[in-house]
C-alpha cells in the first residue's frame, strides 16, 4: 500500500508541467478500473494526507477509459484492469511511456455456502450443475469491456462451455 502511495507520488511529481500543476487550482485526476475502488481510494487517502494534494478519482470500465483517452480525456494517471490498453494508448502516442505493471489478478468460481454447485479448478461441478438443470443464474463481467469477462470467457471455453453466453 505505501508502494502505492509512493508510486502516485512519483508519478505526480515527475508528469510533465510539474510546475504548472503545483500551481493548477484543479487536482489531478485518477482513472482507474472499478475493482479498484477499495484500494486506490485508500491509497489516494494516504496520498493526500502525505502530500497535503487532492486528486480526484473516477471509476470504471478499463475498456471505456481507453476509449475516452484516446478521444482525449483528460486524465493524469490510467490504472487499467487490462494492460493491452495501455499499450495501445502508448502506442497512439496518448500516454508518457508503456505505464507499470501494479498488480496481476485471477478470476474465481464461487457459490454462496449451502449451494449445490462444487466448485473446482476445472469446472466439472460447474458442468455437473448444468447437466443436472441446477443452474438458475451464472454471471461474468462484460468480456467487451472487461478484462475478467474475457478471461472468464477463455476458461468456460476451455472447459467447454461455449453455451454458458446464453444464461
Amino acid at each position: 500500500m505505501r508502494r502505492m502511495c509512493a508510486a502516485l507520488a512519483i508519478v505526480f511529481g515527475i508528469m510533465p508541467g510539474t510546475a504548472s500543476l503545483a500551481a493548477q487550482p484543479d487536482a489531478p485526476t485518477l482513472a482507474a478500473a472499478s475493482d479498484l475502488k477499495f484500494a486506490v481510494e485508500e491509497i489516494a487517502e494516504q496520498f493526500r494526507t502525505s502530500t497535503k494534494r487532492e486528486v480526484k478519482l473516477v471509476f470504471g470500465s478499463s475498456g471505456n477509459f481507453y476509449r475516452q483517452i484516446a478521444q482525449g480525456a483528460p486524465f493524469q494517471i490510467f490504472m487499467s484492469a487490462d494492460e493491452g490498453f495501455v499499450f495501445k494508448l502508448a502506442d497512439a502516442g496518448r500516454t508518457e511511456d508503456r505505464g507499470q505493471l501494479y498488480g496481476i489478478g485471477r478470476i474465481v468460481l464461487f457459490a454462496p455456502h449451502g449451494s449445490s454447485l462444487r466448485v473446482d479448478a476445472d469446472l466439472a461441478g460447474l458442468r455437473t450443475a448444468l447437466a443436472a438443470g441446477q443452474l438458475k443464474r451464472f454471471a461474468i463481467a462484460n468480456p467487451e469491456h472487461a478484462p475478467y469477462g474475457r478471461a472468464a470467457e477463455e476458461a468456460l471455453k476451455k472447459a467447454g462451455r461455449r453455451e454458458l453466453r446464453s444464461l
